[in-house]
């Protein structure tokens, strides 16, 4: 599979709505595992701050937040 072309969760701005497609860390997948985010797991992003690199999304009635490491390597849809 070609990552290049693929966006994370990164690239998205406060109320963009994706889909949860891979993940290119293991670590970060288990995390979203344990918190029911699966692949194909739809979500809103309710804060992107720029100052802080913190990202807050939900998905099934839970919000989480995602520093911008984490943020970027979790690809989207």
């Amino acid at each position: 599979m070609d990552n290049h072309n693929l966006r994370t969760i990164k690239d998205l701005k406060k109320n963009d709505t994706a889909i949860v497609t891979g993940c290119k860390d293991e670590d970060v997948y288990l995390k979203l595992l344990v918190m029911s985010c699966f692949v194909n797991t739809k979500f809103i992003v309710k804060k992107a701050c720029s100052v802080t690199k913190i990202m807050i999304i939900s998905f099934l009635g839970n919000d989480i937040a995602l520093g911008e490491e984490e943020a970027g390597k979790i690809f989207v849809k």
